[in-house]
């Protein structure tokens, strides 16, 4: 068997079952800026990691609509942290994210 092989069948092992979300335009995760492009990882019982990423030259305000239905996460008191810096991150009650991002850089999130 292929090391990528693998590999990927340890992902998809019931030790691994967080379900990767892209296109965020269209998915769970949207980025209202085009500039903006966002990847979700949800792991059940654990939360969300969210990777925004922003492709301007300047830096920008995010702001990220999540549907929270989608990860029965309604009516939650939702809290979510910069997982490099521990700064926390705005979120509104109806799973708006909103990360400062430096000009052509990155930001995981973790949302619980």
């Amino acid at each position: 068997m292929s090391p990528d092989r693998r590999r990927r069948g340890k992902l998809e092992s019931p030790r691994a079952p967080s379900k990767r979300r892209w296109r965020g335009e269209v998915g769970p995760c949207r980025p209202a800026d085009p500039k903006i492009k966002a990847s979700l990882y949800a792991h059940p019982g654990q939360g969300l990691l969210i990777i925004a990423g922003n492709f301007s030259p300047e830096q920008r305000k995010a702001r990220i609509e999540l549907n929270l239905a989608a990860f029965e996460l309604q009516g939650r008191t939702l809290s979510a942290v910069n997982t490099l810096t521990d700064q926390p991150i705005q979120v509104s009650p109806n799973g708006t994210l909103s990360p400062e991002i430096a000009a052509r850089s990155f930001v995981p999130m973790r949302l619980q």
